[in-house]
């Protein structure tokens, strides 16, 4: 079972997700550790990137901002307390890359949404992208990326089952 829950995770981050389009809006979701100001967090853009004011919850030390790329190249932005700075980039249709959508301290949420080797700054708890699931045309159906990973499976398994002989 944990191999396959490994595998599903790297597939996930890789086939689970679609890249922004431009001008499509998301949320980016920061989770801060306790006893951090939540007043003292910003988000900065890097250039194409248009982000709305925050929204801060205190009671659960987290902040929410609505984010929307305005060029079809992948678009930077940064997450400060003001003693550390945390850098990331917001996945845009050019890009094949695997999308990052979860960057956590903790390791079950780093197995299961594995991340591209970021590191979070003492303040942060998890930094979270709100992506599009991906859907995928198989023989001339659009498909959400799950229940094409569970046809191959199953029709992979049935058929070196008969390759190698093994009944059920």
């Amino acid at each position: 079972a944990l191999p396959g829950i490994i595998l599903l995770g790297q597939t996930y981050v890789r086939y689970g997700v679609s890249p922004l389009k431009q001008g499509e809006t998301t949320i980016v979701r920061l989770s801060l550790t306790d006893g951090v100001p939540i007043q003292s967090i910003a988000l900065q853009s890097k250039g194409s990137l248009d982000s709305a004011p925050p929204v801060r919850v205190p009671n659960q030390s987290q902040i929410f901002w609505r984010v929307s790329p305005q060029t079809d190249k992948s678009a930077r932005f940064s997450i400060s307390d003001g003693k550390e700075e945390l850098q990331n980039t917001i996945v845009t249709s050019e890009n094949s890359e695997p999308v990052p959508v979860s960057i956590s301290r903790s390791w079950l949420r780093n197995l299961l949404f594995p991340s591209v080797g970021i590191q979070l700054p003492a303040a942060f708890r998890e930094l979270s992208v709100d992506y599009p699931d991906a859907y995928y045309p198989f023989f001339g159906v659009s498909l959400h990326w799950i229940a094409i990973f569970c046809i191959v499976s199953l029709v992979s398994g049935l058929v070196t089952s008969k390759i190698f002989r093994i009944e059920i």
